[in-house]
């Protein structure tokens, strides 16, 4: 049978406009940041390729997250995720040669640095850790395949939908404040097992409905069963929902039928048996049992004591985790909830909708129990929660009527700001992704990875928003996916997004961050010089680049030297550069009402700018500068380097924010 017809993929060019608009989306915010989550994951990745095997002690010290066992490391966590990607990781590490080899180096020190880890870690390791390659990798496995499953499960959930709602526009709008309104969004971005989870879940909870339906033969409850058992592969705890699907199979299926679900289930679950078995001795031991964090999870069985209502409270409704916070479209199931259970009226595949009350309501008592470990770190939302809310979403379509179809836009909308802010800058709570927004305005992870403000990357990133305004507009006000533009659209969307994050990685291959601590460096007559050693794996330097602002200067005129830049290269040699005002920084309130007036000095190339003063009702731009020191002989490593602040009568502050070497 085709696979359109198991999926009840009917109106397939549809579909196919659905599946590139949300997954070009979510390609362009993949976040390239890689901390312990993500580090886990690569580091296995990497040992299969490289060492051919499943320890991880050859790159271990870029994460927490990991087993000891027998005096190797492991992964802390299921090793699913790994073993779905491969495929992906392979290619990766097929193509990188042919576009993305260099011998450039990201700053390794203070990378490890970000993670807590430095003073764990061997300066040797560090020295040779592939920084950029696990970048790249990251980058890579998130577009051509976290993304692509996150898209895949749109699909599906608007599939799924035209057996609860009839309207197409609200088939969409549910869509969209699924993929992007909720903190499945977030996690579409980034390197971590929620969204594919999800994705098996639902997609055999699909086929299982479409089995009830009859639309499709019992034997492909096998196929459910797979599916659904992969999801325990990626995280050991979705028995619980793997469970409870089972049992609703059990509803319209006979027994001589149903264990094909078990079955199904079982190959995947076994794998992970398998690799238990293999690693520690035991079919049943957990990574968990032998990690860093062992303590918490010896507690109770496997980490997981009784509900506690305070944390239920927590992951309902607080500004920290709440799940109807981060997904605040969800707010309205509330109302549909109760329309279900208190008012008799004839409800379409009413016993499904109830089942996603189960599954919510089970997870949540569960995650609940994980007393030490219910907020899921220092992430983005209730992220183990996360794979309840595709079902939870279902509710939706009883819930929406004219009274309260304002509403649910007005909560969509709201979903969609707060998922948005959370997207761009990836902080751990609403917020202070909101602060952030307020401070440094609209921008995207990969950008925000560049360090160094960019026209061209700027100018791609308006576009891509522009662009994508501009499809929505279309795909609500013709209340279908099937339009001539869309097609047209979601290519140019597709060579905004390659040329823009191309252009990002070669500008981050252009400029080598150098690790300072503290990482602003304030100079002034009473702390005037600010010295700084770099490692000896910085690279070949053509030059510097300097971010920084002056502060109380206004008095300061133009072109007077307000520091000086010593360099010294390791054979000795020395370069000098001084740091003039208004042509290589400025007042960092120059645009402020009260101070145009009266500065005495112009303002400089600005690399990043900011509000200030918001919360006081007095907003302005605040600015950051940049200059460029070319070095009279390129090419050589820098040992050393010094910055002198000018001494002065007036009491300005020369604040240097970044420094970076220009790569030769």
């Amino acid at each position: 049978m085709h696979i359109n017809k198991i999926f009840g993929m009917n109106k397939t060019l549809n579909k196919i406009n659905l599946f590139l608009i949300l997954w070009l989306i979510n390609a362009f915010y993949v976040s390239p940041q890689i901390k312990w989550n993500e580090n886990r994951y690569l580091d296995l990745m990497y040992s299969i390729v490289n060492d051919k095997t499943l320890k991880i002690d050859n790159y271990h010290y870029n994460t927490l997250d990991k087993a000891n066992y027998n005096g190797h490391y492991y992964i802390g966590a299921s090793p699913g995720l790994v073993f779905i990607t491969l495929p992906v990781f392979i290619t990766f590490k097929i193509i990188y040669p042919l576009i993305f080899n260099s011998n450039i180096e990201y700053n390794q020190y203070g990378y490890f640095d970000s993670l807590m880890t430095k003073s764990l870690t061997p300066v040797s390791f560090i020295e040779h850790f592939p920084y950029r390659n696990f970048i790249l990798s990251n980058i890579f496995v998130v577009i051509f395949f976290i993304s692509v499953i996150s898209a895949l499960t749109g699909v599906i959930l608007y599939s799924l939908l035209s057996y609860f709602v009839s309207d197409e526009k609200i088939k969409i709008l549910i869509t969209i404040f699924f993929s992007f309104g909720t903190i499945f969004f977030t996690y579409s971005t980034k390197l971590f097992a929620h969204v594919p989870s999800t994705f098996f879940l639902l997609a055999g909870f699909y086929l299982l409905f479409r089995i009830k339906l009859k639309e499709i033969n019992e034997k492909y409850i096998f196929l459910a069963g797979l599916l659904c058992g992969t999801s325990v592969l990626l995280d050991y705890y979705l028995i619980i929902i793997f469970s409870i699907l089972f049992f609703y199979s059990f509803t319209f299926t006979k027994f001589k039928t149903n264990y094909l679900f078990i079955i199904g289930g079982c190959f995947p679950i076994c794998i992970l048996l398998v690799y238990n078995y293999i690693i520690f001795n035991n079919l049943f031991s957990l990574p968990y049992q032998f990690g860093t964090f062992k303590d918490i999870y010896n507690k109770g069985i496997f980490g997981v004591t009784m509900p506690d209502l305070k944390i239920i409270l927590k992951l309902l409704f607080s500004f920290e985790k709440g799940y109807f916070i981060y997904n605040s479209v969800l707010l309205l199931s509330v109302y549909g909830y109760g329309k279900l259970l208190f008012k008799k009226t004839d409800i379409p595949n009413k016993n499904e909708i109830v089942l996603g009350l189960i599954i919510f309501i089970c997870f949540l008592l569960f995650n609940a129990g994980r007393v030490e470990d219910w907020y899921g770190g220092g992430c983005f939302g209730p992220r183990y929660l996360l794979v309840t809310i595709p079902f939870v979403m279902l509710c939706l379509t009883i819930a929406i009527n004219k009274i309260t179809y304002v509403l649910f836009i007005v909560l969509g909308i709201l979903s969609l700001i707060i998922n948005w802010f959370g997207v761009e800058y990836g902080e751990n709570t609403i917020l202070n992704n909101l602060s952030l927004v307020i401070l440094y305005g609209i921008t995207s992870p990969m950008h925000r990875f560049l360090y160094i403000g960019n026209n061209t990357v700027n100018i791609l990133s308006v576009l891509f928003y522009i662009t994508g305004v501009i499809i929505f507009y279309i795909v609500i006000k013709s209340k279908n996916l099937f339009n001539k533009f869309i097609p047209i659209l979601c290519i140019f969307l597709l060579i905004i997004l390659i040329i823009h994050h191309l252009k990002i990685i070669s500008l981050k291959d252009k400029y080598y961050e150098i690790y300072t601590e503290p990482s602003e460096i304030e100079l002034s007559n009473k702390y005037p010089v600010k010295e700084i050693s770099l490692p000896p794996v910085t690279p070949l330097a053509k030059g510097l680049r300097i971010e920084s602002v002056l502060t109380d200067s206004i008095n300061v005129v133009q072109g007077q030297k307000v520091g000086t830049v010593n360099v010294i290269f390791t054979d000795k040699t020395t370069e000098k550069f001084d740091i003039k005002a208004g042509i290589d920084t400025a007042e960092w309130a120059i645009k402020r009402k009260d101070v145009q007036p009266v500065i005495k000095h112009k303002i400089a190339k600005v690399s990043q700018t900011r509000i200030a003063d918001a919360l006081l009702w007095k907003p302005f731009k605040a600015c950051r500068y940049y200059t460029e020191f070319n070095f009279n002989n390129s090419g050589k490593k820098i040992d050393k380097l010094s910055i002198i602040y000018q001494k002065s009568v007036e009491p300005f502050s020369l604040v240097i924010n970044k420094m970076f070497v220009c790569v030769f």
